[in-house]
């Protein structure tokens, strides 16, 4: 990737827009971990997670394509993966069971509210640090 800008200014980036906002996503721990990002559990809306989608999956987290194709009636990720795709469908199944998610959100996090806490809104980076090789 000759012309893709450096890892830890997309890092950067990433962080100060999640800053203090809730983050919307399919199985985000997956896209937080290749950032190397933390982000507040109260501040996280997983369609992956949420026990509402539970019953399309056939283990524990419904596959997008399987939520978009028998939600929304949409057939997403054939051929060619688009993150753009898959961003665009997790919105709209959130939005669509938007109230559901507050429900179970409330029921997780009685104490905090819709909005994350402020002590908890920041997104961190987090280093992993590389074991030593013994010799």
């Amino acid at each position: 990737m000759a012309v893709a800008r450096p890892f830890d200014e997309v890092q950067g980036q990433v962080a100060r827009l999640l800053k203090g906002r809730i983050m919307v996503g399919h199985d985000v721990k997956h896209d937080l971990a290749a950032l190397e990002l933390d982000h507040p559990h109260r501040a996280i809306r997983d369609t992956a997670k949420f026990s509402g989608f539970r019953k399309y999956g056939q283990g524990p987290k419904p596959a997008l394509r399987v939520l978009a194709r028998e939600i929304l009636g949409l057939e997403i990720q054939d051929g060619t993966h688009s993150s753009i795709e898959d961003a665009r469908v997790t919105m709209l199944l959130f939005r669509r069971h938007k109230p559901q998610f507050d429900i179970e959100f409330m029921s997780r996090f009685p104490e905090s509210g819709s909005q994350p806490s402020k002590k908890d809104a920041s997104a961190k980076k987090t280093t992993k640090k590389k074991k030593k090789k013994k010799n």
